[in-house]
């Protein structure tokens, strides 16, 4: 009986799916299925996969047209067999009891969804402090990614929950897709529970780094793109709480601009080229003395950590 599905979407991750497969081989139950889908990697990614297969049937590759990391989820979901849940990225890795763990809590707690605390990975192979958050629908509006996030891999999830609330990943979304589904999740008012003070995720740090202002310019545009996408798709509360968000994060962008660490050219197209996007940012402005002590909180929340 397969107790277990880890499904991990791969794209040109040959220096590091044989780590992630070695984290999965070392748990401590074996009732697992691990499917990979590869999402058009030019690299021998899939060679190194269909070698680890030939030794272990647990292990299943699956392979695609390049379609993004969504889509490669979605596609390992659609065959996966175990009762719960594991989504894992190639790059990454899990603590050896965390399936074990979190499987017996949801077990005898009847919960959907449960998650850990995790741990960055620096590029010397030391760990960062252990970081851990509580979330709500409300904190996971306003708060993800500035007071904190919860990488995908933290998470395992009850199949019959994802299935029952037709909850999976966005094709439409390629930027901020960990927190797109994870606002589904929360919002399907699931059974969960955190796991606290016990590290079972490892998240690696990307060799790039992220200090440019180029990257900077990146990163502030995606999270304005899925904001401005959720609220076309979204009503009432959650809404309201995403224009605040779009609020905060323009007076952040104005800020970075000020001090020449975002490129507002190319951030200004995605309102000036839409109207519907035009619109939020007239109501982001007219919630501006409702966004500026959020901003003021998460500035010294930020800077004094």
């Amino acid at each position: 009986m397969i107790k277990v599905s880890i499904i991990t979407p791969c794209y040109n991750a040959a220096p590091y799916i044989s780590r992630t497969i070695h984290s999965v081989q070392s748990q401590t139950i074996s009732e697992w299925e691990m499917i990979i889908v590869d999402d058009g990697s030019n690299d021998n990614s899939a060679d190194i996969i269909k070698d680890f297969a030939s030794k272990d049937a647990r292990i299943k590759l699956l392979q695609k047209e390049n379609g993004g990391s969504a889509s490669a989820r979605n596609m390992g979901l659609a065959i996966a067999q175990g009762e719960f849940i594991q989504f894992l990225d190639a790059d990454d890795t899990i603590e050896s009891s965390k399936l074990e763990r979190q499987i017996n809590l949801m077990e005898q707690k009847g919960l959907d969804v449960t998650y850990t605390d995790y741990c960055m990975v620096n590029l010397d192979g030391s760990l960062d402090k252990e970081k851990g958050h509580n979330f709500n629908l409300f904190k996971l509006l306003i708060g993800w990614g500035v007071f904190g996030t919860i990488p995908f891999h933290a998470f395992v999830y009850r199949l019959e929950f994802l299935r029952n609330n037709t909850i999976f990943s966005s094709t439409e979304v390629r930027e901020r897709e960990d927190w797109d589904f994870h606002i589904k999740v929360f919002s399907a008012h699931p059974m969960i529970q955190r796991l606290k003070n016990y590290c079972g995720a490892f998240y690696f740090r990307c060799p790039t780094g992220k200090t440019s202002s180029g990257s900077l310019t990146k990163i502030k545009r995606g999270t304005l793109n899925y904001i401005l996408y959720k609220i076309k798709h979204t009503t009432g509360l959650k809404r309201f709480l995403l224009q605040l968000r779009l609020s905060t994060e323009l007076i952040e962008v104005t800020m970075a601009y000020i001090l020449r660490n975002v490129d507002i050219k190319q951030i200004s197209p995605l309102f000036k080229d839409n109207s519907d996007n035009l619109k939020s940012f007239v109501f982001s402005l007219i919630l501006s003395p409702l966004a500026l002590p959020i901003y003021i909180c998460r500035f010294v929340w930020v800077h004094t950590r």
